[in-house]
């Protein structure tokens, strides 16, 4: 029976292949915790976006109300038992700017993320009135998954192959993977959250935008229906 393939640029998940759709997990980038940041004594909400965030979760203040964003942050943060919790399905930065906007006061947010991240949400949310302490909790470096995509490739030339784009460190790796040529032989890119998409358009390339929750099983499930 004829598959299409759908193949994610990042860390393993719980999504599984079904009659229609055979998942691939290929490690496109490799995560590495940041130690020597310094983390504030007391805030009023703790912004987590990334489970990668949390390596030192036990000294985040637990006091703070823990904003966290899609179901794997949620899980990896369940051990730290904050008093208090609040968790986003929404993992876009949109999402995030407008749960904050509703609350009807201000206070200090404490956001450890990616060393790669974009200064887009944390000046939204100054704007908005918020005070934010910023660190840099991780970075991502870049591999290259060259010669097991081309297997895939290989091997699957009679069904459409979908890779998802989850971020813009996951886009590097498919740049850094494949020539332009080999690119084409791709039925088609699966784009998360405005910041992935942004980086596409800015290299001009065509894709989809999972609609919805910004998951990556709404990534899957997106693929699942494109026709064969």
């Amino acid at each position: 029976m004829k598959k299409r393939i759908c193949i994610f640029l990042g860390s393993r998940t719980k999504i599984r292949s079904t009659s229609s759709c055979q998942v691939f997990f290929l490690k496109g980038i490799k995560i590495i915790p940041l130690k020597n940041y310094q983390i504030p004594q007391r805030a009023d909400y703790v912004l987590l976006t990334s489970k990668n965030s949390l390596t030192r979760g036990h000294e985040f203040p637990l006091s703070a109300t823990w904003v966290l964003i899609g179901r794997e942050t949620a899980e990896a943060a369940r051990r730290f038992k904050p008093a208090q919790k609040v968790i986003l399905s929404d993992s876009n930065s949109d999402g995030v700017i407008q749960f904050f906007k509703k609350l009807k006061k201000s206070g200090l947010i404490f956001f450890p993320r990616s060393a790669r991240g974009d200064s887009q949400l944390p000046q939204a949310l100054r704007r908005s009135g918020f005070r934010l302490i910023v660190r840099k909790a991780y970075k991502t470096e870049v591999l290259s998954v060259r010669r097991p995509l081309l297997a895939i490739l290989k091997r699957s030339q009679s069904s459409p192959v979908f890779v998802c784009v989850t971020s813009p460190s996951t886009l590097q790796c498919l740049r850094k993977s494949l020539r332009a040529s080999e690119r084409q032989k791709l039925k088609g890119l699966v784009s998360i959250g405005p910041t992935t998409s942004k980086a596409l358009r800015k290299l001009q390339w065509s894709f989809l935008q999972s609609k919805g929750s910004a998951s990556l099983e709404s990534m899957f499930q997106l693929v699942a229906t494109l026709p064969l």
